[in-house]
């Protein structure tokens, strides 16, 4: 504790703002991303290849459980879902969600890197982790920030202003507004 040789810090400059580091600080943010994906399980693979007109992963992370989300919130999650043209994977912690339109593939974990990588993800909708939005920039997929606690709420605001995303309140989004802020990251090339 009183001699530190060295610090592995996990941030990155291009992800987070500049700041002043001692030269036994090194920057190692995204050192999760693979330059080369995983093969993907088979059920999934074969869920993201025929997802013709895209797809969405949706994702909160492994600290808040989507199962947990209050129900009025997951029926308005999955009648905007039913709505889109795009197929959603989406996690989530149970075997069973009521409700679940044939659009949607539910699963309890998800090899989240390596989904981003598919050519079909359009957009991810994320609680915005860092390792979640390091992941999607690397990839190039647009975020629907849906932030919770911690540095969520800050991550979310720096890709709604780097452009490359939109941030939403689970508590006030309805099924049509959810719909076309996805139609909007999906079809706007911007």
């Amino acid at each position: 504790m009183r001699n530190v040789s060295m610090i592995l810090l996990n941030i990155h400059f291009s992800s987070s703002s500049p700041r002043p580091l001692l030269p036994n600080v090194i920057e190692v943010g995204g050192l999760q991303v693979k330059s080369t994906p995983s093969p993907l399980p088979k059920d999934l693979q074969k869920f993201l290849n025929d997802s013709h007109d895209g797809a969405i992963l949706f994702s909160l992370g492994s600290n808040a459980k989507s199962n947990f989300l209050p129900k009025e919130t997951v029926s308005m999650l999955l009648g905007a879902f039913k709505k889109i043209k795009q197929r959603v994977l989406m996690k989530w912690e149970s075997d069973e969600l009521e409700g679940k339109p044939e659009n949607v593939f539910i699963s309890k974990w998800l090899p989240q890197d390596d989904v981003l990588a598919h050519k079909n993800v359009k957009a991810f909708i994320s609680h915005c982790g860092y390792g979640g939005v390091v992941e999607a920039k690397y990839h190039g997929v647009p975020i629907i920030a849906v932030p919770f606690f911690g540095d969520q709420p800050a991550n979310a605001a720096i890709v709604e202003q780097e452009g490359w995303g939109i941030k939403i309140d689970l508590t006030t989004t309805t099924e049509e507004s959810l719909k076309n802020v996805i139609e909007e990251i999906v079809y706007n090339p911007r």
